[in-house]
Parts: structure tokens; C-alpha cells; sequence
């Protein structure tokens, strides 16, 4: 019975690699202009989305974050710390870049949890998009997406 509900479902019995809906691989049309894979992730001072009006973690980490790898950064002149625009196929958004070897060249990671109509913050999820949805999870491809990244002025 589970293996005619697979089909059922258009899906291999077995997990299966598939290229993400919008990736240089998928969507080559777009990546020239939006060369970088932006993931989202959680900063560990929060849980979830909660506890960021608060006094303490606040001052350990008052705004989100995009971080750049330090070879893309020096491609387009960003040093730690600078004001940069994040923007992909569906908006932009103004973060402080942190020049690290966290992530690998080629890719960012973009803090969520802001964005909250209290904190006036930037969202992440004006960039993400959410027209496409895995089919077997239900869930939306706000963890990977393509975007550049330049020096605010």
C-alpha cells in the first residue's frame, strides 16, 4: 500500500537528489545577475523568533545579519560590518555584512526571525519566495535562494 501511495504522489520510493526550484543550475537565467545562494538561519542568542525585544540577548545581537564569505566580500568591496543591500528576484533588503569563513564562497547566510511589525528590522522573507513549495514536506524554499549582495552608499 505505501509504495502506491508514492505513486500515487509522483515520488520515488527512495529519496532522491533534486536540484532546488531556484539555483544556478535550475534558473541559469537568473544567476547571472543574482550570482550567490542566500540561506536563512536562526542566530543561537534567539529561540525561534522570540526573545529579540528583549534587553539582554537585544545587545548581544541587535539586527540581522548577512554573512559573506571573505572572498565574494573583497569582489565587491564590502569589509566587516558595512551596510549592504541584499537583493534577489523579489525585493531588497539593507543588512550589516559580517565577513566570515562560516559559509563557503559562492553562498550567504541571511538571519531570520526579524522583520516583526515592533522591531523595525529587515525581513528575510521579502526575498525568499514562496510560490513554490516542496510537495512532499509542505514546505516553502525560504532556506535557499539566489541573490547579490553590494556595498550600501
Amino acid at each position: 500500500m505505501l509504495l502506491r501511495e508514492v505513486k500515487s504522489a509522483n515520488r520515488e520510493a527512495l529519496p532522491v537528489f533534486e536540484y532546488p526550484k531556484e539555483s544556478a543550475y535550475t534558473r541559469p537565467d537568473l544567476a547571472g545577475k543574482y550570482p550567490l545562494s542566500a540561506a536563512t538561519r536562526r542566530p543561537a542568542e534567539y529561540v525561534h523568533t522570540r526573545l529579540v525585544n528583549l534587553p539582554t540577548p537585544g545587545r548581544l545581537y541587535p539586527e540581522p545579519l548577512v554573512k559573506i564569505n571573505a572572498i565574494d566580500a573583497a569582489k565587491r568591496g564590502i569589509q566587516q560590518n558595512d551596510a549592504v543591500e541584499v537583493e534577489s528576484p523579489r525585493g531588497k533588503i539593507r543588512l550589516k555584512a559580517k565577513v566570515t569563513e562560516e559559509v563557503g564562497p559562492g553562498l550567504v547566510t541571511i538571519d531570520f526571525g526579524w522583520g516583526n511589525p515592533t522591531d523595525n528590522k529587515a525581513s528575510v522573507n521579502s526575498l525568499s519566495p514562496d510560490d513554490v513549495w516542496d510537495p512532499v514536506s509542505g514546505g516553502y524554499p525560504n532556506r535557499l535562494f539566489l541573490c547579490e549582495i553590494i556595498k550600501s552608499t
